[in-house]
């Protein structure tokens, strides 16, 4: 059986929030998670990604900034519950008027 690659497990992510409410949050230049840094000019969520990004390795999942785009796109474009069930009985509304059911 050949060795097709590595699948390395999910990185041990500490969270360094304070108990008064502040923390820095920052993007881990590696895989892309975002997580709480112990100081603000952490680059790696942990010791295993600063291990990777240091020997020029890509982890096997890394978060592209496309996915990330897309996952943005969606959460701004989505509606609440109220506008897709006004824009459900507005289309139901449209058939039966077309269909000369509903006069008003």
């Amino acid at each position: 059986m050949a060795i097709l690659k590595r699948i390395v497990p999910e990185p041990i992510i500490k969270d360094y929030r304070e108990d008064n409410g502040s923390y820095y949050e920052a993007k881990c230049e590696q895989c892309g998670r975002i997580y709480y840094p112990k100081r603000n000019t952490s680059k790696y969520c942990s010791k295993q990604c600063g291990t990777y990004a240091s020997k020029g390795m890509m982890l096997a999942n890394p978060i592209s900034n496309e996915v990330e785009k897309s996952f943005e796109e969606i959460r701004n474009n989505a509606k609440t519950i109220q506008d897709l069930e006004n824009d459900f009985k507005g289309s139901i509304l449209e058939k039966l008027k077309r269909e000369r059911r509903f006069k008003k």
